[in-house]
């Protein structure tokens, strides 16, 4: 499939879009400051699909990376949504708002000590 077939065919992230509106203009001639006027990007977007471009090639180039780092969750799903029910739980009669959510967090990280 090539570039403007792609373009075209819409449903696609806008960073995406933009690194294949860069790689054309790239090819033909124009300087780094140039495209980031036209297309409103930033000269480093438009150095790194360049890069991308020349090592990777054209789909390398103009796919979303994947994230770096990797995060562990604190919790399960299971666990968020009881903390979740708890801390955003009605505020009882009686009791204020701050009262309330300030017990309850207080609560949920003695309960949930993964919590900081």
């Amino acid at each position: 499939m090539d570039l403007e077939s792609q373009l075209r065919g819409g449903g696609m992230g806008v960073r995406k879009v933009k690194r294949i509106q860069i790689l054309p203009k790239a090819n033909d001639g124009w300087t780094d400051e140039r495209i980031t006027e036209m297309l409103d990007v930033g000269l480093s977007t438009v150095e790194r699909t360049r890069c991308k471009f020349v090592e990777l090639g054209l789909e390398g180039a103009i796919k979303n990376r994947r994230p770096r780092r990797k995060y562990p969750r604190k919790l399960d799903g299971k666990a968020e949504a009881h903390l979740i029910a708890l801390v955003c739980g009605l505020v009882p009669e009686g009791c204020t708002a701050s009262e309330f959510f300030g017990q309850n967090l207080h609560l949920a990280k003695r309960v949930f000590p993964a919590i900081t």
